[in-house]
């Protein structure tokens, strides 16, 4: 199984691909219980729920958490919960992927390192392939460019693999989420493939390609020569 991850300290997104590319399982976790109310009718372009893709795992609480110190070691200790009981459905030694950290941005920096490596050790912990791409990466596998914003990823997974996520009903976020997780499923699923020689980068689009041989100062060994991260 090919498991991609959209990770935050408030809502986050899972999507399961199967050897074949279809998506057999997805999630969304939020832990703002006002998030996942759908979307007004007048609310621009988020579409009303008209499309169903089924076993979506929704997860939320009863009522949003306090904004204190207490209420948010109280929403982190429900997000690690929630979290490994969204993993508890991914099969041992699994190709799991997430987005690593985006050094550059500071906002919320801590929130974001706490809940993502709760996230990794529980990974981790079950046996699977993990992989951790930049954000940069990510961008130009799904659109071509580095520098792409939600709404562009969003147009180009519905363009090309015909996901449409944005007619669930879902919230903003969890819809965001969605998109990037699917498109993080298909870049491991992509690699694996590629690893395995079952598909060559001659097989590949141009922007797909190009990530599997992308080196930058921070990272000089390309994707393919690098193994992934296993316990």
């Amino acid at each position: 199984m090919y498991v991609g991850i959209d990770c935050s300290p408030t809502h986050s997104a899972y999507v399961a691909l199967d050897d074949a590319g279809e998506m057999v399982w997805f999630a969304t976790i939020t832990s703002t219980a006002a998030s996942l109310k759908p979307p007004k009718k007048d609310s621009g372009s988020r579409k009303r729920k008209t499309r169903t893709y089924a076993n979506h795992h929704q997860y939320a609480p009863k009522e949003p958490f306090c904004k204190d110190e207490e209420g948010k070691h109280r929403e982190l200790l429900w997000s690690d919960a929630t979290h490994r009981t969204v993993q508890a459905l991914i099969p041992r030694g699994s190709f799991v992927a997430m987005e690593d950290f985006a050094y550059g941005k500071s906002q919320g920096a801590h929130q974001i390192g706490m809940t993502a490596g709760l996230v990794r050790c529980g990974l981790l912990s079950m046996d699977h392939a993990l992989r951790l791409y930049d954000p940069s990466s990510v961008k130009i596998f799904g659109t071509g460019n580095g520098n792409a914003d939600k709404d562009r990823i969003e147009e180009c997974v519905k363009l090309r693999h015909d996901m449409h996520f944005d007619e669930l009903g879902l919230g903003k976020n969890e819809t965001g989420d969605l998109f990037d997780a699917y498109l993080i499923a298909r870049m491991v699923m992509t690699e694996a493939k590629v690893r395995r020689h079952e598909w060559s980068l001659a097989d590949l689009n141009p922007d797909e390609s190009r990530i599997f041989l992308r080196v930058t100062k921070s990272c000089p060994v390309n994707l393919l020569d690098r193994p992934f991260i296993v316990a």
